[in-house]
């Protein structure tokens, strides 16, 4: 499922990129996967929820003026935000989605979730005249997964320490703040224990079965070095030296190292480190089997794209493709 053009309607094709069906929205959407056969969507004060194989649409529940309707089925926690930026309340929902459980105010992100606690990174916004706003005072909070109280509070070293990234890994969670000149922290998620700390040029990082791998900036330009280390303490490890034009992050997938940066993406054998292929600016997917979804926009033609990329030598295939007329232009949106 992809949204369109301009980003009002819903599609879904199968692997062969043949049209299943379309719905069409009144706003720019945001699917949002709520289980394995369904996603919701939110247009104005109602969410959708919207069967994958099917299309059909049903009510899923109204939500209150300026609230927005949150989910992540990874982390197993459903909530509601203010989106206002001056209002900076989030009011996080039981498992049905539905019945409020507590609320907490000034969250950015919700980082992780364990059976007792909610790892959010809170910060200060503090507004402009031009109605913009800056964020200071990031602090990493433990809140009471029953009751929102807060168990443990850290703020985070690095700068700027709201730059930040996380990912679990066995019942570690491991953190990292700041950018260039970056800290690496492994926490114990329900007690905020600092278990152990590493400061170098880390740029991205992800869980590897029971590991962690970090990826931290070269000498040159297009330079990486990838590192896997057992939590908690997260000895350095010999780095595999990755080279591409730009690399500022990273994902696994099997044998496979996916790099990406601002204009560049290219594929490499985790095993050897060879690089497989190059390409140019793309917006990715989540791979699955031997190839990952890619969209971008083909200039020449003025078309967007939907293509399937193997991943063992970047052999291309286009599945969907529809012009961007003149209309989608002024408020062009990708897949």
């Amino acid at each position: 499922m992809f949204s369109s053009v301009n980003g009002k309607s819903l599609i879904a094709i199968d692997k062969q990129g043949r049209l299943q069906w379309e719905l069409s929205f009144s706003e720019r959407i945001q699917p949002q996967r709520l289980d394995a056969a369904s996603v919701v969507i939110q247009e104005g004060r109602s969410v959708f929820q919207i069967d994958v194989v099917s299309g059909k649409k049903s009510l899923y529940r109204r939500v209150p003026k300026n609230a927005r309707f949150e989910v992540d089925s990874d982390l197993g926690i459903t909530y509601l935000w203010d989106s206002r930026p001056n209002h900076r309340e989030t009011l996080v929902l039981a498992g049905d989605g539905r019945t409020p459980r507590w609320t907490t105010r000034n969250v950015e992100a919700i980082e992780h979730v364990t059976s007792t606690t909610i790892v959010a990174l809170k910060t200060v916004r503090q507004e402009r005249a031009d109605s913009s706003f800056t964020i200071t005072g990031a602090t990493l909070v433990g809140l009471d997964r029953d009751s929102g109280e807060v168990r443990w509070s850290l703020s985070p070293p690095g700068s700027p320490p709201e730059f930040l990234r996380s990912v679990a890994v066995g019942g570690n969670l491991a953190v990292l703040s700041g950018l260039f000149a970056a800290t690496l922290l492994v926490l114990n998620p329900d007690t905020g224990q600092v278990l152990s700390s590493r400061t170098g040029r880390f740029t991205d990082l992800a869980e590897a079965g029971s590991r962690l791998a970090v990826l931290e900036e070269g000498e040159g330009p297009g330079d990486a070095g990838l590192s896997f280390c057992e939590l908690p303490e997260c000895a350095p490890g010999k780095a595999v030296a990755l080279k591409a034009k730009e690399i500022l992050q990273f994902r696994l997938h099997g044998d496979y190292v996916i790099t990406a940066g601002i204009y560049d993406m290219a594929c490499f054998s985790r095993s050897t480190a060879k690089r497989l292929w190059q390409k140019g600016q793309m917006e990715w997917s989540i791979p699955f089997e031997d190839s990952m979804i890619v969209t971008d926009f083909e200039a020449q033609s003025h078309t967007s794209r939907i293509v399937s990329i193997r991943l063992s030598d970047g052999t291309e295939t286009v599945l969907f493709a529809r012009p961007v007329t003149k209309r989608d232009e002024n408020e062009f949106l990708p897949w």
